[in-house]
Order: structure tokens, then sequence, then C-alpha cells
């Protein structure tokens, strides 16, 4: 399927999908015998966001292009590649876009899964923000998460020795931040 433009989205299904010829393994991991594949053309330059968020089935990803599309998928470039980045067992891939480039965007199943697929292309926004105690001290190693109105989280942090934190590849919209203990500290989960 053809998409244009940014944003864009697409919904299908890789129920009773088949390998192509010259297919690449995604992910390190042997193609599944489950993909559906998307063309994209990037409408400008600049960050770019692939997310299967919202499908029903544990995804795999991988974004290509293709130096010559006429010969085959085995001249296929590899972009970059996602198991479980999304939303839960969801793939994600965020990279920068080159005008007029062809984007040939692979979704496969781990382990032979099929189901519905939703797929969005979106620039990409982030949340930043410091951690601190009450006393205005940094609180390092803290797990921050962004969680979206549908209860998903959305992306996943760590807070750095300054307390700080960036939250990447989020879709627009509202956002519930959520923190939580997953190092060394011991501190109550909280949502601003």
């Amino acid at each position: 399927e053809l998409l244009s433009g940014l944003p864009t989205s697409t919904t299908g299904s890789n129920v009773d999908a088949t390998l192509e010829i010259d297919e690449p393994d995604h992910n390190s991991n042997p193609a599944e015998g489950q993909s559906v594949w998307y063309e994209w053309v990037a409408p400008g330059n600049g960050p770019a966001t692939v997310d299967l968020s919202g499908s029903d089935y544990d995804t795999y990803l991988a974004v290509y292009t293709n130096p010559d599309p006429v010969a085959s998928l085995a001249t296929l470039v590899l972009v970059d590649k996602d198991d479980d980045g999304g939303a839960g067992s969801s793939s994600r891939v965020s990279f920068t876009a080159v005008a007029g480039e062809t984007y040939w965007l692979a979704v496969d199943g781990f382990s032979d899964r099929t189901g519905s697929i939703e797929l969005t292309i979106y620039v990409p926004g982030s949340i930043s923000g410091t951690a601190v105690e009450e006393s205005a001290v940094p609180i390092e190693d803290l797990c921050v998460a962004a969680v979206d109105s549908n209860g998903r989280t959305a992306a996943r942090g760590r807070t750095d020795a300054a307390g700080g934190y960036v939250l990447e590849g989020l879709r627009s919209g509202n956002y519930r931040v959520e923190f939580y203990s997953c190092g060394s500290n011991n501190f109550v989960r909280e949502f601003f």
C-alpha cells in the first residue's frame, strides 16, 4: 500500500500474509512469514516516526530504503528496526526522513503472530524535565513514562545524574507523566 503525507495512517491485517521473494530477516530474527509491506514517500526533510501502537498483536517493524527498487528486495538498505519499542508489544521506529525518498515499511509478527495492523507515521514530539525531591535534590535513576489517553505507555526513560529525562517519539496529544522506582531508589509512584 502506498502512503503519502505527514502525518498519515492506515489499517490492515497480516492474516494470511506470506513472505516475498528475497525478503530480508527483520529485527535479526528469521522473517516469520507473516509480513505486510507499505511504501511511504517522505514529503520533507526531518524527523519521522513509524508507530504500530494500536495493533492487536506482537509486531516487528523494519524501515528500509532501496537504491534499486526495480531489482528486488535483495537490494534493500536497513534504516532502522524495532521489536516492542511502542505501546505494549507493538513496534516503533524514529528516523530522519529525506524529502522525496521512498521508505519501505515491513510489518511482521513475532513467532507467526497475526492480527490487525494500525500504522501511523508522524513528526515525533518529546517531553522533558527534571525530577527533584522536595528539597530540590535531583533524583537519579528514576523510571519515567509517558502514558497516553488510552492508558498505554507511549515512551519510557530514566533520569540521569542531574534528574533530567527526555521521552521521545511521541504523537501529538495529552500525556500523563509517570515516575516510579526502578533502580536503587525507593519512591512512591506519581503521575503528573
